[in-house]
């Protein structure tokens, strides 16, 4: 049943992907500021980043993929381009509740000091400059174990020189989430995107399609594959060599990318740290983004006391509200098992970093929600505790 489910969504995600391209007016014009990738590590993994999209720049590569965040969390990152552009990206995600989550972004470009004459001068006499900016509010909703859709809506303003245009466009997206580390994506960019100047004139945007498939190999290594556009297609991974530090290397249209990131957790705070480095198509110079990410945990400070049920329920009391303790996996991937053993038929699987409630624990195994009214247990030494 389920590998029958995975094929018609691998299905209609290939025809929606190429229908996309398929109904692309030719009069439209490819916005290189809405397309533009932003966060470091996004950047290196390239269009396959599609399939991932767990961090703050899933506003932008998915808005599905923050379904599968669990932690408010803001992000922040800024590129110094070739031909004095510049570009920055902010963005916030705030989970409503287990099925809901929402985000908010803003994406900025400055081109500064484009020279420009007046006159027939072969020197130029005077400069201008261009800026573009989008504020995007993305919503997700995770509908079952696995599967989620989200939408952005994009506010465009754009000012060159003395003219400015505005305009709003939408994004949509799709994720799938199989069993042992296995993901995919699809997304279409700039549905309706359109610029209205000044002037009168009316830009409108190509649709642009992306189509993104990764796979958890080992516990510390990443391999994805991805599709943008009809013939652009990208390889990337990702390898934690410890804990905290891993390095990341991505290959599109013949265009090699490589990064770092680190990771520091200061009580409640989670810090991650990310560059990226890359040449660029219309010049052979080096592009460098940086990027931090902040994730808030949510231990609470109040003197809370435990107190284990006589079913085995593990919860945390404050006043009168009952709170569950919480827990972390602690490892890249982790079986989801149908019962308090390994003898049990595996029914799911859970990531590292990934956030559950203490149902109930039996010897060394714990009791999870993971999904809307799915629960199935995990081995206790691969999950670490984050209050109590």
């Amino acid at each position: 049943m389920k590998k029958k489910l995975i094929i018609k969504l691998s299905i209609l995600c290939i025809f929606m992907f190429y229908s996309t391209l398929l109904f692309a007016q030719t009069e439209k014009k490819e916005s290189f500021f809405t397309s533009f990738g932003v966060g470091a590590r996004a950047y290196v993994l390239k269009a396959s980043y599609v399939s991932i999209a767990d961090d703050y720049a899933a506003t932008h590569w998915n808005p599905a993929g923050i379904a599968f965040i669990n932690k408010t969390q803001i992000g922040g990152m800024y590129s110094n381009l070739s031909f004095n552009r510049q570009i920055e990206f902010i963005s916030f995600i705030l989970p409503i509740d287990e099925t809901n989550k929402i985000g908010l972004s803003w994406k900025g470009l400055l081109n500064n000091r484009i020279p420009a004459r007046s006159t027939n001068s072969v020197m130029p006499d005077y400069f201008f400059q261009n800026t573009e900016q989008v504020f995007v509010l993305t919503y997700s909703r995770r509908f079952f174990y696995g599967l989620s859709i989200g939408v952005n809506i994009d506010f465009l303003h754009q000012s060159i020189d003395n003219i400015n245009a505005g305009g709003w466009g939408m994004d949509f997206g799709l994720m799938y989430q199989l069993n042992r580390g296995m993901k995919f994506g699809f997304v279409v960019y700039d549905f309706k995107s359109h610029l209205k100047w000044s002037t009168g004139h009316t830009d409108f945007f190509k649709k642009i399609g992306r189509l993104g498939f990764s796979y958890q190999l080992t516990p510390n290594l990443l391999m994805a594959i991805g599709l943008e556009g009809k013939n652009q297609f990208s390889a990337s991974s990702e390898f934690h060599i410890m804990e905290p530090l891993c390095l990341r290397m991505g290959l599109q249209d013949q265009f090699l990318s490589l990064g770092a990131g680190i990771k520091f957790n200061l009580s409640n705070l989670e810090l991650n740290f990310n560059y990226a480095v890359t040449n660029h198509k219309l010049a052979d110079q080096l592009s460098h983004i940086f990027d931090l990410t902040i994730l808030f945990n949510s231990n609470s400070k109040d003197d809370f006391r435990l107190a284990e049920t006589k079913s085995g329920k593990l919860s945390v009391r404050s006043g009168s509200k009952i709170k569950y303790e919480k827990i972390a996996v602690k490892v890249g991937r982790l079986d989801v098992r149908s019962g308090p053993g390994i003898k049990y038929k595996k029914v799911a699987v859970v990531l590292r970093g990934q956030r559950f409630s203490v149902l109930e624990r039996k010897s060394k195994w714990i009791k999870i929600k993971y999904a809307e009214r799915r629960t199935g247990w995990i081995k206790e030494d691969y999950v670490k505790i984050i209050n109590g």
